[in-house]
């Protein structure tokens, strides 16, 4: 949507290194200076919406689309950064031809490790929906890339029978043809594996019979207290014996003068 090829160090950033999603990166550039420039905060939905087709797919949006969109932006069902997104996954036809055409000269220009940001607008001026048009831009890197170089091939990249783009230089990658997404077959999932049988559960082994209780024993008859034995009979008290009289003194003898 910037209508150039991106820098390898930014790409290596937004990819690599910064962990966000799409929609994450989408609102991040929203917030670069190159963006406002392009994309003003005062442009209204419209002149928004002409603006992305025209660096998008250099063209002007058909009117049953931009009414749509103006809608969903006026609304505000739709973000700016859900906008983008939504038409660059939309794309088809010669959109999409044009889009993935840019998209390979983009990346062969991020990889190069250039940084001149008027060569990376200028490789995208003569890009179409025709696969050989990028030959030219494609060249054109390669001879900037290899000017000192007395071995480098004139005219490097050629266009093969099914859209890859050969180099002749083989330390350069050949590019493939990226396929339709209408010609993608979406992988076939994979078949689930039958259930297993759950086994029978074991029979549930008897209970084995309670053994019946015993029968309580009788308790013992209670031993006949013994009889009390008979106190025995008090002894009858012995009769206090009678004291003896007491003898009578004797009688004083008189004493006998001298």
């Amino acid at each position: 949507t910037f209508d150039r090829a991106p820098d390898g160090a930014g790409l290596d950033y937004w990819v690599e290194e910064s962990n966000l999603s799409l929609e994450g990166i989408a609102e991040s550039f929203f917030d670069q200076p190159e963006t406002k420039e392009k994309y003003p905060e005062g442009l209204d939905e419209t002149d928004f919406i002409g603006s992305v087709y025209e660096n998008t797919f250099d063209r002007a949006g058909d009117e049953a689309g931009v009414d749509y969109w103006r809608k969903g932006l006026r609304d505000g069902s739709l973000s700016k950064q859900q906008f983008i997104l939504a038409v660059l996954n939309g794309a088809k036809d010669n959109d999409e031809e044009l889009l993935n055409n840019k998209t390979d000269v983009g990346l062969a220009f991020a990889e190069s490790n250039e940084t001149n940001v008027q060569m990376a607008k200028d490789l995208m001026v003569d890009i179409s929906a025709d696969r050989g048009s990028i030959l030219g831009s494609l060249n054109k890197l390669y001879a900037h890339m290899t000017h000192a170089n007395e071995h480098a091939f004139a005219n490097n990249y050629t266009l093969g029978e099914d859209g890859t783009i050969i180099s002749k230089d083989k330390s350069m990658k050949d590019i493939t043809k990226k396929p339709k997404k209408e010609d993608v077959k979406p992988k076939p999932k994979p078949e689930a594996k039958p259930e297993l049988e759950a086994k029978p559960e074991p029979e549930a082994k008897p209970k084995p019979e309670a053994k019946p209780e015993p029968e309580a024993k009788p308790e013992p008859e209670a031993k006949p207290k013994p009889e009390a034995k008979p106190k025995p009979e008090a002894k009858p008290e012995l009769e206090a014996k009678p004291e003896p009289e007491a003898k009578p003194e004797p009688p004083v003898k008189p004493s006998i003068k001298s």
